[in-house]
């Protein structure tokens, strides 16, 4: 796996310094050129001091883990402040746990509670109870006799044609 990014990394170098977008450009289209692009020397010294700082890695990695394998223990021995909180990453998780994560899941808690339960399953409960009261009063008038339906029934067109006589 290290051969095909080694490839990798040394095209993208080689591309960078030879500047191959300017030579397929009259193949391409062109975007609009952005403001954070650097061309010229600028864009020349970044490159430069972007290699530089990469190869330097490369070379600690090296020297901390080929040549002088016992180099990183003494290191973090003669410097344990910093070897703990580098081990710890510096504890951008714990104050990102305390000032984003903890906050978000009490604000997703409370509104749980207050909007979940208080409103929605309040009007969803209040819904079921309606039906229920209505349930059990018609449930007094329903006697599975058809004389007694058809004697509502025609109340019912009473009342009705009652209503409408006096309008």
């Amino acid at each position: 796996m290290t051969g095909p990014l080694v490839v990798l990394a040394v095209l993208a170098i080689v591309t960078g310094y030879l500047g191959i977008p300017h030579f397929l450009a009259p193949a391409l289209p062109t975007p609009l050129p952005s403001p954070s692009t650097h061309e010229g020397a600028a864009g020349n010294v970044i490159m430069v001091i972007a290699t530089i700082l990469s190869l330097g890695g490369i070379a600690i990695a090296y020297v901390f883990y080929v040549l002088k394998p016992a180099l990183p223990s003494i290191l973090a021995q003669q410097w344990s402040s910093l070897y703990a909180g580098s081990l710890h990453k510096w504890y951008v998780d714990e104050l990102y746990e305390a000032w984003f994560v903890r906050p978000t899941i009490e604000a997703a808690n409370d509104l749980w509670q207050w909007i979940d339960m208080g409103i929605i399953d309040a009007a969803v409960n209040g819904v079921a109870g309606s039906i229920n009261l209505w349930s059990r009063a018609l449930r007094l008038i329903q006697s599975g006799e058809v004389q007694h339906y058809a004697l509502a029934m025609a109340l019912g067109a009473v009342v009705i044609l009652g209503v409408y006589m006096l309008l």
